[in-house]
């Protein structure tokens, strides 16, 4: 079984994707940064609470093979029912999104704008970069069942021995028996919420998505956080810097158009005009939109 930190990587080996609209394309050029989501914001409605569903089957297995007046039951309960937490609030740890697919369909139709669509090969010298700049963590996300359980089996085990070794023959008195241990738990907060945001639906396999994820920020009022406005609300974000100079991206590719050759002809001039990389190139997938 993997520890947790074998889940997140130090480097990146091989170039990432990321797909967007040519609109935030010009903005990354202007600031030389990216945004990262509020994770709670995503596209993905079951976003967190699929993984904390995840993560209480296997609390609920490992009760059901333990001991009924054992001490950990009782710190597995309230951790059960400290996880509803993560449910029903929303915290800052915020979320880039990269794919090891380049040219993907359901990419292109689902977070890119008909005709002005882009999808950013980021090479992992520059992924390395943001990572060694930004504080963020980078890891590749999982979709089959039995990744998910083995994650959040290792996670439970390191929160199992932290229990132990903090309270082993010890006595706890004072404040409410049913959550005498939340304090404790608060202390994984930004760790558990870095391991959740690696679990994905199954529905989602095909995009291959790795993830760079920020550190947690408690609290509300976060100065590090900007706000952009959503199709419907505002929608929290952190600003990653990239390098001052030189290329960005390894090539730039434009999605489905109507106009493929002017708008690629154009595309070209944009990003060597700006040295974001020199090569631009078309997704040639034959989809349009009436």
């Amino acid at each position: 079984m993997r520890e947790v930190d074998e889940l997140f990587v130090s480097k990146a080996s091989v170039k990432l994707f990321h797909y967007t609209s040519i609109s935030s394309l010009l903005g990354i050029a202007e600031s030389r940064t990216l945004w990262a989501s509020n994770a709670y914001f995503l596209n993905d409605s079951a976003e967190i609470t699929h993984a904390c569903d995840v993560f209480e089957w296997v609390i609920d297995d490992t009760i059901s093979l333990s001991i009924e007046n054992d001490r950990n039951v009782e710190f597995l309960r309230q951790l059960k029912k400290w996880i509803g937490s993560f449910k029903r609030g929303i915290y800052n740890i915020f979320v880039f999104s990269l794919s090891e697919q380049s040219n993907l369909l359901s990419q292109w139709r689902g977070y890119t704008p008909y005709g002005k669509g882009v999808s950013l090969c980021f090479p992992a010298g520059v992924i390395n970069g943001i990572l060694g700049k930004n504080g963020f963590r980078l890891a590749k996300c999982v979709y089959t069942e039995g990744e998910k359980r083995e994650i959040i089996n290792s996670l439970l085990d390191k929160l199992i021995r932290s229990f132990v070794n903090e309270f082993f023959g010890k006595e706890i008195n004072g404040g409410r028996v049913d959550t005498r241990y939340f304090q404790f738990l608060e202390r994984f907060r930004g760790e558990i919420l870095q391991v959740l945001l690696i679990i994905k639906s199954s529905a989602f396999i095909e995009e291959q998505e790795w993830r760079l994820i920020s550190p947690y920020y408690p609290g509300i009022a976060v100065p590090e956080v900007k706000f952009r406005a959503g199709a419907s609300i505002l929608i929290p974000y952190l600003e990653i810097s990239l390098p001052d100079d030189g290329h960005i991206f390894d090539h730039v590719l434009l999605g489905p158009s109507q106009y493929q050759a002017h708008a690629v002809a154009a595309l070209d001039m944009f990003l060597l005009s700006k040295g974001l990389c020199s090569l631009a190139g078309g997704s040639g997938l034959p989809y349009r939109q009436w």
